[in-house]
């Protein structure tokens, strides 16, 4: 079980890097730009790289805390946030009719509860 657990959680926390780090890094007027931003686009610059600088935290969260061994508890926490956050996401792309996004979501949202789950057992 352990092994699928860092298999879920290097997975997530790739995902999360990648989204995290193309939100932080590329330009507000790109980012605004892009017609998948979808809801995000109605949203405030700064709440966006907020979002993505989470995005980046969860990241690391999922991985450098059981690979140190040193409060391991933390990974579940950051887990359990981009669950939520992941949460927000699904509900914004449903009352956009956005299904396509939909499915990634619910991914992505069970990959984490699922990660949660096993580090806070």
């Amino acid at each position: 079980m352990d092994v699928w657990v860092w298999i879920v959680s290097s997975a997530l926390a790739a995902l999360f890097l990648l989204a995290g780090t193309t939100t932080v890094i590329r330009p507000t007027s790109v980012l605004l730009a892009d017609p998948k931003l979808g809801l995000l686009a109605t949203w405030p610059p700064w709440l966006i790289k907020v979002v993505g600088t989470l995005e980046i935290a969860g990241a690391a969260g999922l991985v450098l805390p059981p690979a140190a061994e040193v409060a391991t508890w933390l990974a579940g926490a950051a887990a359990v946030g981009l669950a939520a956050l992941m949460a927000g996401a699904l509900v914004a792309h449903a009352l956009r009719r956005e299904w396509q996004q939909l499915l990634l979501c619910s991914a992505t949202l069970v990959m984490a509860v699922f990660v949660a789950a096993s580090r806070l057992s």
